[in-house]
């Protein structure tokens, strides 16, 4: 074997490994980072109601999705209201499949009324039932620690989705 082949191989095999690494942890790139994570009440449940989230510095979060139960395949309405010290600039939900990879999802809430809302929509999964985790990110800032996140977790079933179709988020 010459000297081009030997690199050859050893090359396509740094690639094949790199590949294979990315495609194990690609997913875990695209979920925030917490510069700040929130106290959450572990009992609270979406689907019944609203839940709220703490920080140290006393900023408070109470966060909802509506309609409910929450089902897959369905319009929903994604509602925040922060207080505390320092307002944030902008209000992101992230949505994550705990037990598969769902997508990318990831909402940008809009400022109406003193309250943060927008639609949202979660993907039919080909599992019967699915764990979500929502985290909610509110951004006061660029750097790492102007990230606060709350991360709330709640249960679909398949044979809840809703019959929605592709253009739902589109109307109002």
């Amino acid at each position: 074997m010459s000297i081009n082949q030997i690199l050859t191989v050893v090359v396509m095999a740094l690639i094949l490994a790199l590949l294979i690494v990315l495609g194990w942890r690609g997913p875990s790139l695209l979920q925030p980072t917490a510069g700040n994570e929130a106290r959450v009440d572990g009992d609270c449940d979406l689907h019944r109601g609203a839940c709220e989230a703490h920080w140290p510095d006393g900023t408070q979060l109470t966060f909802a999705i509506t309609p409910r139960p929450i089902r897959m395949q369905q319009r929903l309405q994604l509602h925040a209201e922060v207080t505390g010290p320092t307002p944030p600039e902008r209000v992101q939900v992230d949505f994550q499949g705990v037990e598969m990879y769902m997508g990318y999802n990831r909402p940008e809430l809009e400022r109406r009324d003193g309250r943060w809302q927008s639609l949202g929509i979660l993907p039919l999964c080909v599992a019967d039932q699915m764990t979500w985790e929502a985290t909610v990110m509110l951004h006061r800032g660029e750097a790492d620690e102007d990230l606060y996140t709350a991360r709330f977790r709640f249960l679909t079933r398949r044979d809840d989705a809703g019959d929605l179709p592709a253009d739902a988020l589109d109307r109002e």
